[in-house]
């Protein structure tokens, strides 16, 4: 195989395919097939790398490499109970292989199975104590088990080794945000362009740093997700003491929303061909330079308001009786290994307290099975009245009470100083901390927090016991939080 490896450094991965397949295809060349996976694996076309792995297997049922390659071509296709499977095939073949255990701790981190993964990932560490990838994959299995002090070590470990390691830089810049460690979090947050090169900008103008810009323009982007954009555009208004034209583009959903936001002189939709401008910088970024621990965030509320109304949903929400609340427990999106969510079967028994009133604020096309429950629980979906954030802010200022999942829509609740409880996986996100029942981002909001992961039902026994109390609050004239 002297010469696949040869074409392979060379990059003629089409040529070394041509070679392999008639060996893998017709002659059952066990060692053909399983380097044929290998170069189909290189091509991301893992459905034939899995095809490739299975001959090879049905030649040599014992050949540990096979099955590590066939359990990475089925984990490429989102299939991680049968990857695990064939990663401990493959185990059982050849225990003292280190990249087979730190691939399945990674399985095993999709499968929501941390304290699993972080066992493989100290195996693999053992056979290979050096391997940087390993020291970050543990990092981030201590951080998912809220070990933030263990997961910074990790990572420093690795920046050892590794300094310009954009994903250990990454995660410890999480880490530390997480801890309340702002200062160097933030000196370490602009890790994620170089982790992610597609989400830097390609302008010719400079990254604003902070130098005197009076008289110049600067334009403000919007770089991550809606919930991003809601916590920072706290800063723009801030930005009026540079004494600079400050220009914003911001998601299309958000736009008119955003026309009530203090200190926009021109308000781009994202798309838009910007005006001239001096200097530049993503909204995220805006943190890092007015925020160097938790007790100097900007938390004066409200700072989004409602500034377009929508007759429609105030008379949807107006016509049911009761305290109003409304629901969010997914968001539009889903992804791989996305802990937030929570099944909507969970809200149940709140439809069975008396003198509440139900409404959805999920956005985004729902399951037959959601359906069904939504009408089981009474509850009026205002997702067809929801164009953009500017609708779903004027539901948030009719309702009494937003009850969601770590979304958009509270960091949008919280924003107009809105009642509004949170709902946080065990590990949540780096803004919520990870303990506690209240943010320095956004006091009043409540946090709901898993006790260990997976586990909602205590959560929801808890918020079934609050709304009752939110409730007779609210019957008695005073709804507090």
């Amino acid at each position: 195989m002297q010469e696949i490896a040869s074409l392979l450094a060379a990059g003629k991965t089409d040529e070394a395919c041509r070679i392999l397949q008639p060996l893998c295809e017709q002659g059952g060349d066990t060692e053909a097939c399983f380097h044929l996976a290998g170069v189909y694996g290189m091509l991301q076309r893992f459905d034939a790398a899995e095809q490739a792995c299975r001959r090879a297997l049905e030649v040599d049922p014992q050949h540990a490499m096979a099955w590590f390659r066939l359990a990475n071509a089925v984990d490429a296709q989102g299939r991680f109970d049968e990857a695990e499977d064939y990663y401990r095939r493959s185990i059982a073949l050849n225990p003292d292989f280190p990249h087979v255990w730190n691939n399945l701790g990674v399985t095993l981190m999709t499968l929501v199975r941390p304290d699993d993964a972080e066992q493989c990932y100290r195996k693999a560490l053992s056979l290979a104590p050096d391997e940087v990838g390993f020291i970050v994959n543990l990092g981030l299995a201590r951080m998912a088990q809220n070990d933030l002090d263990e997961a910074v070590d990790c990572f420093r470990r690795a920046l050892r080794y590794q300094p310009e390691h954009a994903e250990a830089n990454w995660s410890l810049a999480l880490a530390l945000l997480a801890r309340g460690d702002y200062q160097e979090g933030w000196q370490r947050y602009h890790w994620r362009w170089l982790r992610d090169r597609k989400t830097l900008r390609d302008y010719s103008q400079p990254l604003w740093q902070g130098e005197p810009i009076e008289g110049k323009t600067l334009l403000v982007w919007h770089e991550q997700g809606f919930g991003d954009s809601l916590q920072f555009c706290r800063y723009l208004k801030l930005l009026r003491r540079t004494g600079a034209r400050i220009v914003v583009e911001i998601q299309k959903e958000l736009y008119r929303l955003f026309d009530g936001v203090e200190g926009i002189d021109t308000l781009l939709p994202h798309g838009t061909e910007p005006p001239a401008f001096d200097v530049h910088l993503p909204m995220a970024s805006l943190a890092g330079m007015y925020t160097p621990d938790p007790a100097s965030i900007p938390a004066e509320l409200p700072y989004i308001h409602v500034v377009h109304d929508n007759p429609a949903v105030r008379e949807a929400i107006a016509s049911r009786d009761g305290v109003r609340v409304g629901l969010v427990w997914s968001g539009s999106v889903s992804q791989v290994n996305d802990r937030r969510p929570c099944p909507l079967e969970l809200f149940l028994p709140l439809s069975g307290i008396g003198g509440v009133s139900l409404f959805s604020l999920r956005v985004g096309e729902l399951e037959i099975r959601e359906r069904e429950l939504m009408r089981q629980m009474d509850m009026t979906d205002l997702a067809p009245l929801l164009e953009d954030f500017a609708d779903t802010a004027v539901a948030v200022e009719n309702l009494d009470l937003v009850i969601s999942i770590d979304t958009s829509v509270p960091h949008l609740a919280a924003a107009m100083q809105r009642p509004v409880w949170i709902l946080l996986p065990f590990a949540a996100d780096w803004r919520w901390g990870i303990e506690g029942q209240e943010s320095p981002w956004y006091p009043g909001a409540r946090l709901f927090r898993q006790p260990h992961w997976g586990q909602w039902e205590p959560v929801f026994d808890e918020v079934q016991q609050a709304l009752i109390q939110f409730r007779d609050r609210c019957v008695a004239g005073d709804a507090g939080r």
